[in-house]
């Protein structure tokens, strides 16, 4: 699965047009949607998952409860994803004691919000 690249400061910047968001104190995370599949895979940056893992497993029921359903819903009726097999997305999953990308167990004030979405196969 495809990660998300670094995202370097201004001293790395290129001189082009920039998109800004709010940076949430949490931890990027992605789940891949495929046609015959569904929702199939999720991870970090760097590992795969499942909600058994012990920090970032409570994220994929929330991410599949709050946009699982509706991105399907896009990804069937829109003309962009018209003849996509594979869909990336990816968010930010953090809580009210959420720092740095360190999570408390304890800490039951959960958000995940999506920030971007790729469409890798079979178009780019």
């Amino acid at each position: 699965m495809k990660t998300y690249p670094s995202i370097g400061g201004p001293s790395s910047g290129h001189h082009k047009p920039c998109y800004a968001f709010v940076k949430y104190d949490g931890s990027n995370l992605r789940f891949e949607w495929s046609k015959k599949r569904g929702w199939y895979k999720f991870g970090t940056r760097k590992t795969l998952l499942d909600e058994n893992h012990p920090i970032y497993g409570p994220a994929i029921p929330l991410f599949l409860q709050k946009y699982g359903d509706g991105l399907e819903a896009v990804f069937g009726k829109e003309k962009l994803f018209r003849g996509v097999e594979n869909v990336i997305v990816y968010a930010e999953w953090f809580g009210s004691q959420s720092l740095a990308g360190m999570h408390k167990p304890w800490d039951h004030k959960r958000d995940i919000v999506l920030f971007d979405v790729n469409y890798p196969y079979p178009k780019g």
